[in-house]
């Protein structure tokens, strides 16, 4: 089992290279999600070289901190993917929860709220905790299935939105069925193996895979029809507008040329999104950061916005919708 473990670990530890290069450009939550599988299969391991109990239970600890963890980057990653990011203060709850979680798992020694009782001793040469669950176990799997259930939530939402295409769908639903399956299996059967290790490889195997292929689809360079004024700031209101009633895009304005735009250009909704941050006069970076994503992500529905309405700048965009107002 041992073996199986040191196996599991080198393999998230090699995995993580491959996670830092793609996540540094399109998303920096798979950094940490890497690095959770990591973490997660280094305590199992651990675990099983334990020489008391006291070590036993920090290795355990360790496990759970990227097991408890794990779960929210995931969420986290799909959301991302699906164009529907959580904003910061829902990002705060989703992380003090988890936190909150995570203290109760890493209570054994302290406290016997998650375990009742627990022993340590040698089978085959590997360390083993016995235990027997306390109160507070169940919550963990209420956890588990509470972010299982938001994960396919945000998948089916955004397949009904459109906010995302079939192959991510497809490619998300894998990650979050087969981690459901494995794990209820795991319930049901006697094991020394945690199958979830190997899972949850797989799992970040197929995210790699997936924004590998997006990476691939996202023009590494910007295309020649559009110039470099897409970086630039609107110019001012005033410099543009006709008359003096026109001299500002009020909110109500933007929300009114957005559902013009929406419905005669077929725009998705986060293609919407950017539009709306668009006529603000926004900064790429500044969108990015505004809506949990790259800027190469800002970079390609930008440049969907352009072709889909005929424009090859900031300054031709605003001319176009300042006619339709």
């Amino acid at each position: 089992m041992a073996i199986a473990y040191v196996i599991t670990s080198l393999i998230g530890l090699l995995l993580m290279i491959p996670s830092f290069l793609v996540g540094k450009q399109r998303s920096r939550t798979l950094i940490l999600l890497s690095f959770f599988v990591f973490l997660a299969n280094l305590g199992w391991l651990l675990t099983t070289q334990a020489n008391s109990l006291e070590t036993a239970l920090m290795a355990n600890r360790i496990a759970y901190l990227g097991n408890v963890f794990l779960p929210l980057c995931l969420l986290l990653l799909i959301g991302e993917q699906c164009g529907m990011p959580f904003c910061r203060s829902l990002k705060g709850v989703l992380i003090g929860f988890s936190l909150l979680v995570f203290l109760v798992t890493a209570s054994p020694g302290y406290s016997t709220v998650y375990y009742s009782t627990v022993d340590f001793k040698i089978v085959a040469g590997s360390a083993r905790l016995i235990r027997e669950y306390g109160l507070l176990h169940n919550m963990y799997y209420l956890y588990l299935f509470g972010y299982f259930g938001g994960m396919l939530a945000v998948i089916l939402l955004s397949a009904r939105k459109g906010s995302s295409n079939s192959l991510q769908q497809l490619f998300l639903l894998s990650v979050v069925l087969g981690n459901v399956m494995i794990w209820l299996v795991e319930q049901f059967i006697p094991r020394e193996f945690e199958f979830l290790s190997i899972s949850y490889l797989l799992s970040e195997t197929l995210l790699l895979l997936l924004l590998g292929i997006l990476a691939q689809q996202t023009p590494a360079e910007q295309p020649e029809h559009i110039s470099s004024e897409m970086e630039q700031p609107l110019p001012e209101a005033t410099k543009l507008v006709r008359t003096e009633e026109d001299t500002t895009l009020t909110p109500e304005r933007i929300e009114a040329l957005l559902l013009r735009c929406e419905a005669e250009y077929q725009l998705s909704p986060r293609e919407k999104d950017v539009l709306r941050c668009l006529l603000t006069s926004k900064k790429r970076k500044d969108i990015a950061e505004e809506l949990y994503v790259t800027e190469s992500t800002i970079k390609k529905y930008t440049t969907q916005i352009y072709r889909k309405l005929s424009v090859s700048s900031r300054m031709e965009l605003y001319l176009k919708l300042n006619d339709k107002m």
